[in-house]
């Protein structure tokens, strides 16, 4: 079998994002000012890399903090459009071929279980839980929820945290039924939640969703019926692009303390 290349994979990923048709204009920013770190990890259902997983996700956090406060010293708040991708090597997903071009082509709508062999969009919501599960669980040993955001994942401001950074997490991989999510490779994108609410304050955040989400009918073919605005219910139930009944419950357990608990270890 022929071994995949990281700095292959990390290109096509960065192609995709920058290919003309593709919807998320956040992305393309975070693209053209060079500010999307990537990494390769291996299989998505292995634990083995959650470590470096972790750590790459760190340096991130540390990076981006420095970059506010560098925008801070020069009189000026940025704050906008960085993103970490981690891109994993398998497994092989049903319905991979001419993913990235045409995009559109391929699994319907509804798909939950892939087209013919390979994984399917069922178990990469098991494996995306499965990975956020054993990086929570690996933060909670040094760092409490960031206290911006509700630590539940069933509540309405509820937000993936690492390093006490808040993230909004998207998940892509080639048998996903939204074509906005359907990439070669499985990855998991996180992206700092301040930013997004640095654009609500800057009065940027309406009109930017409205962009995003017209491009998204023209690529896609139909609005995601998943989406909803922070504070009206449980963004995790985005964070897979799949489609969900009403009675869907995250099966995250999030096992920090809370930042005003002084209980001793």
């Amino acid at each position: 079998m022929t071994a995949i290349e990281p700095t292959s994979m990390i290109n096509e990923y960065l192609s995709f994002l920058n290919d003309k048709a593709f919807p998320c204009v956040g992305a393309k920013a975070a693209l053209a000012r060079g500010q999307i770190k990537c990494m390769v990890a291996g299989h998505m259902a292995c634990p083995k890399d959650d470590g470096a997983i972790l750590q790459f996700l760190y340096d991130f956090v540390d990076s981006y903090r420095e970059g506010i406060r560098h925008q801070d010293r020069q009189g000026a708040t940025d704050g906008l459009f960085h993103s970490a991708a981690v891109l994993f090597t398998g497994p092989p997903f049903a319905g991979r071929e001419g993913v990235g071009e045409g995009a559109g082509e391929g699994v319907g709508e509804g798909t939950r279980e892939g087209l013919g062999e390979g994984a399917g969009e069922g178990l990469f919501e098991a494996w995306l839980w499965q990975r956020l599960q054993a990086l929570a669980d690996l933060d909670a040993r040094e760092h409490v929820f960031d206290p911006r955001v509700d630590s539940d994942p069933s509540a309405p401001n509820f937000s993936f945290s690492l390093k006490e950074e808040a993230f909004f997490v998207i998940g892509l991989h080639p048998a996903s039924s939204r074509a906005s999510r359907r990439f070669k490779y499985p990855v998991l994108a996180f992206n700092p939640h301040a930013q997004f609410q640095l654009l609500r304050e800057n009065d940027h955040y309406e009109s930017m969703k409205a962009v995003v989400r017209r491009r998204d009918i023209a690529y896609s073919g139909s609005i995601n019926p998943m989406l909803d605005d922070f504070g009206n219910s449980s963004e995790a139930a985005q964070y897979s692009g799949s489609q969900y009944e009403s009675d869907w419950r995250c099966p995250l357990k999030i096992n920090h303390a809370q930042p005003n608990d002084n209980t001793s270890p």
